[in-house]
């Protein structure tokens, strides 16, 4: 299945309304409602894992980024039901999983915001972060994956290994994205 990053876009006054309507999601890792989520989805993400793959393909198209991740977080680990561009990256991610002091992506679920760090040598939350100092990633772009009854399970990302500067026009195609690895986990109407 290929993918059109156009097709994914929704339009900034309607994903606002989405996201004032989920604001109260819970945020914390371990909360048990969110981890019922995550395990709700695991099994569908596994059987989706092709179709996942060539969407995360699409959004290191779309943002000429090496890298992509459709993410699932639980309580201990980040796995990747679907990514592009991790050949030759750490064993945690060879085998679909890494430890959450190497995940950006866990600052999305937790503040339930998109996040576009430019450079993470100055970006404050992350230059000291394991990723920044040990794999060399120089800039990332998250945004939330929900799961059917709204929790945040994950996020959708990519990333580079060069300073990247992001736009409030990137961040709403990577919500489209977003809304399109939803609808593949089931957790969203298409």
């Amino acid at each position: 299945m290929v993918w059109a990053a156009g097709a994914f876009a929704l339009p900034v006054q309607r994903w606002a309304t989405v996201r004032r309507q989920r604001s109260a999601a819970v945020r914390t890792l371990d909360d048990p409602a969110r981890l019922a989520a995550v395990q709700a989805v695991g099994s569908i993400a596994a059987t989706t894992r092709a179709t996942l793959d060539d969407l995360a393909r699409a959004i290191a198209g779309t943002f000429q980024a090496p890298s992509a991740l459709v993410s699932i977080l639980d309580d201990t680990e980040q796995h990747f039901p679907g990514q592009y561009g991790l050949g030759g990256g750490p064993a945690a991610l060879a085998c679909g999983g890494l430890p959450l002091d190497y995940s950006f992506c866990r600052f999305v679920v937790t503040s339930g915001e998109p996040l576009a760090i430019d450079n993470t040598l100055t970006h404050r939350l992350v230059r000291h972060h394991r990723a920044t100092t040990e794999w060399g990633v120089r800039s990332y772009l998250g945004v939330p994956l929900y799961g059917a009854d709204g929790p945040i399970i994950g996020a959708v990302s990519a990333y580079d290994t060069f300073t990247h500067e992001w736009t409030e026009a990137a961040t709403e195609q990577m919500h489209g994205f977003a809304r399109a690895a939803e609808s593949i986990l089931g957790s969203r109407p298409i």
